[in-house]
Formats: C-alpha cells, structure tokens, sequence
C-alpha cells in the first residue's frame, strides 16, 4: 500500500500521512548514528535538563494535536472550516505540533541530537506538500479559505494578520 491508497481510504488525511512517514524515516535513521557512535550523539545539554524539556514539548506539542484534531474533526463534521482555537493562529497546527513538539520532545527524551533529523524531514515533508493540501481546502470551502488564509498567514508559526492601521497626516485634526 503506497501514500497515494493510504489518503484515499480517508477524505481528511491531508498530507499528514507524508509529513509521518518523513519523519519516522528520520527516526530510523538516527538509530544507525546512535548505534555505531553513541558517545558523539549526546545533546549538548545535561541529560536531566534534556529529559524535563523533552517531556514538556511532548506535553505540549500532544496537547495541542489532541485539541487541533478535536477542533477540525467538529468543524469538518459540520462541513465548516476550523477557525477557531489554534487555528486562529495557524492554519496547520496539527502538522506544527508534530514538527514544533512532538518530534523535537522525542531527541530530547533519547537526549540524542540525531533524532532532530525527524522534525527536519517532517518540515521538509510539508513545505512540499502543503500546497496540495491547501489547494484541497480551497476547492472545498472556496472564498471562506481564501478569506482564511488572508486573516491568518501563518501556516505553522502561530501569526495573524494586522489590520492596517490609519493614521492622520502630521496637523491633521480628525
């Protein structure tokens, strides 16, 4: 079974499937560094500080996949965009939990550097496939995405758009 049959078996995949498999691949292939040379795959940080801050991405990047995927199954149930919550922020903060937290929590708690080579997959995974996602959302919400994406820019980084401000030229009185 390849990508291709995996997303068709279910409308709301998304390029999710493409961004896991990068990254597990990064995963697999730290483990050959840190088995032929583990005393040179240490971060470079004490094991004790890499673990707690490993743990807290874990939990925090977990509870925001838990609460993004809660959000956008509710919303496209209801055949609607997700705009609420993170993605109000963000427009794939599923994806961003994964690349920003849990990915990144798992080199922490193995306090092994390799394994950064996940997160660094998975981002690459994205930046080449979002466009296809996005186009997907586009073709089924129409205007309201476009609308969306203009309102907030950031895909993965949390960011909104500023409303331009107007200012009064200098001795102006309103």
């Amino acid at each position: 079974m390849n990508i291709g049959q995996i997303c068709s078996i279910s409308a709301h995949c998304g390029i999710g499937p493409r961004i896991g498999v990068a990254g597990t691949a990064g995963l697999l292939l730290a483990l050959v560094p840190n088995w032929l040379w583990p005393e040179h795959c240490a971060m470079p940080l004490p094991a004790a500080l890499s673990r707690v801050l490993g743990l807290l991405l874990l939990v925090l990047g977990g509870g925001l996949y838990a609460w993004s995927l809660a959000l956008l199954r509710r919303a496209w149930s209801q055949d609607r965009l997700a705009t609420t919550g993170p993605f109000a922020t963000m427009r794939h903060p599923v994806y961003a939990a994964w690349l920003w937290g849990i990915f990144p929590a798992i080199a922490l708690l193995a306090h092994s550097w390799p394994y950064l080579l996940a997160p660094a997959l998975a981002l690459w995974a994205f930046a080449r496939h979002r466009g296809r996602e996005e186009r997907d959302t586009r073709q089924r919400f129409g205007a309201a995405y476009d609308s969306y994406a203009r309102a907030v820019p950031g895909r993965i980084i949390p960011r909104r758009h500023r409303q331009p401000t107007t200012t009064s030229p200098p001795g102006d009185k309103p």
